[in-house]
């Protein structure tokens, strides 16, 4: 079943609470859509660039690398 939009979206999730993310990637696949997850931001930055995403769910507020300056560098 994917959800309203008619097919996969391959969505990454960025965050340090890694059973956080895990939860939500779940949910997300339940849905229907691929997920990946990522637990700091320097990770995240190399799934992004290494992975042709549709969506990039972060955190804000990680440790080292913050959420905003993630988004500057995927």
């Amino acid at each position: 079943m994917q959800y309203l939009t008619g097919h996969k979206l391959k969505i990454l999730i960025i965050d340090d609470n890694k059973d956080l993310a895990e939860i939500i990637c779940a949910l997300i696949g339940l849905l229907g859509h691929v997920t990946t997850a990522a637990y700091d931001g320097t990770d995240g930055i190399a799934k992004a660039r290494e992975i042709r995403l549709d969506v990039i769910i972060c955190d804000i507020g990680l440790p080292g690398i913050s959420g905003h300056e993630v988004a500057k560098m995927s």
